[in-house]
């Protein structure tokens, strides 16, 4: 066959393929034509149902807020979707309840996508107690440092501060961090690093001194002793019972202050002293004070312990003080009048001054902590510890939602608990 036959023959067929691919191409890029949209259709459609969720989860923000400055104004509202289009949703309380002493609000939101989808969402929500920070602090009036390696706080944080007393943070790289959970700056900060500045990374009556022994969960039994005349009364069974989960609860009050504080609990109680701005008692801890069923090991141990005075002390003049002390409960100190004062009174520190301790090993607190002002449990240079107790404070999940009995409320604060996406209402 002639050679020019032969490649002419070879271009027809490689002009037929290649009609054949082209024809192909056209059939594919057909369908996608009738796919793609369709496809987008429906990513429009899921986004706009999700813009209705969103608007339903605004309205529970807004809900919420609204609780904290007492207003249901904004119980209803619109947010933007990214085309401009507007989703909307309206929101309500549905039901109140307590739970361990804190009210509960059942709200219900509702909200609506630019293309009229609808999603419905429930939330519990709680006003949250001084038992519901791992530390809440007014005021640093005396210049005490958190410094890492020395203090730790595994749970919300929250410090006041002014321009005058403001609060001093020193962070130390290689040591172990101050904060492990979301901190509040409600106020002035001084900060450092390793040293240098840095920017940001009631009732009225005479004292009567008392010891208090728990005695013993099998005895339910508690004796009071008046040191200056020795005498003692005991008593039987336990206190009134309140609202919390465990039986054995409620709060003893004590007309004066109380010495000598230590020993396991079985149950849910307040230890509480006068604490009004006029009459200003306190509380001194002399050894380890720990729950029956260690809510360290047991999330769901029923016993807690709140301390309410107006200083809570560790008595480090006590015999046989520990080393490493241990605290299991909820501490509260200071009152509303030294708060809207900004006085110098109202902490959890030493019964002694911090810089005529010896030194000892690390106070653990695992509770909360709430005070007027941030008090010193020790001393340091640079990151070594000189004098007193470290402090490593560990944040007791169970104050979320019951706090021991008692424990006062901060206004208008509200915190959600559980969330609930209910669908199509």
């Amino acid at each position: 066959m002639p050679k020019t036959q032969r490649m002419s023959r070879e271009r027809g067929i490689a002009l037929l393929s290649v009609l054949f691919i082209m024809v192909l191409l056209i059939i594919l890029i057909g369908a996608l034509l009738t796919v793609v949209p369709e496809e987008l259709r429906e990513v429009a459609f899921s986004g706009y149902d999700n813009w209705a969720l969103y608007a339903a989860d605004a309205g529970i923000e807004a809900a919420t807020e609204g609780l904290q400055i007492g207003s249901s104004a904004l119980n209803s509202g619109s947010l933007v979707a990214p085309d401009g289009s507007t989703a909307t949703y309206t929101a309500s309380v549905v039901g109140t309840a307590a739970h361990c002493g804190l009210p509960m609000d059942l709200l219900q939101s509702i909200g609506t996508s630019p293309a009229g989808d609808r999603r419905m969402v429930d939330a519990v929500v709680t006003q949250t107690s001084y038992s519901g920070y791992g530390l809440w602090v007014n005021g640093n009036p005396n210049g005490v440092y958190l410094v890492s390696g020395i203090s730790h706080y595994d749970g919300p944080v929250y410090l006041g501060g002014s321009a005058a007393a403001p609060q001093y943070v020193d962070y130390i790289t290689g040591k172990t961090p101050i904060f492990d959970d979301q901190v509040t700056f409600a106020g002035a900060v001084n900060w450092f690093n390793n040293g240098s500045p840095t920017s940001q990374p009631a009732q009225s009556n005479t004292a009567a001194w008392a010891a208090i022994d728990t005695g013993g969960y099998t005895t339910n039994t508690t004796t009071v002793t008046d040191v200056a005349t020795k005498a003692t009364t005991t008593y039987s069974g336990v206190p009134a019972q309140t609202n919390g989960v465990n039986p054995n609860s409620g709060v003893v009050f004590v007309n004066g202050n109380v010495q000598d504080v230590s020993g396991t609990y079985n149950g849910s109680y307040t230890l509480a002293v006068p604490d009004d701005g006029t009459t200003n008692n306190s509380i001194y801890i002399s050894n380890n004070i720990l729950a029956h069923d260690n809510p360290q090991s047991n999330p769901s141990s029923s016993d807690e312990l709140g301390l309410y005075a107006n200083d809570v002390y560790i008595d480090n003049r006590a015999p046989g003080i520990p080393y490493n002390l241990t605290i299991q409960a909820a501490v509260i100190t200071g009152n509303a009048v030294e708060v809207n004062n900004n006085t110098n009174d109202g902490t959890f520190t030493t019964r002694d001054s911090v810089y005529n301790l010896p030194l000892y090993g690390t106070v653990t607190l695992y509770g909360a902590l709430a005070e007027n002002i941030y008090g010193a449990t020790g001393t340091f240079s640079g990151s070594t510890q000189q004098t007193g107790w470290a402090k490593n404070f560990l944040y007791d999940p169970r104050f979320t939602t019951c706090s021991p009995p008692g424990t006062p409320l901060i206004p208008g604060t509200w915190h959600l608990v559980a969330w609930k996406d209910e669908g199509t209402p």
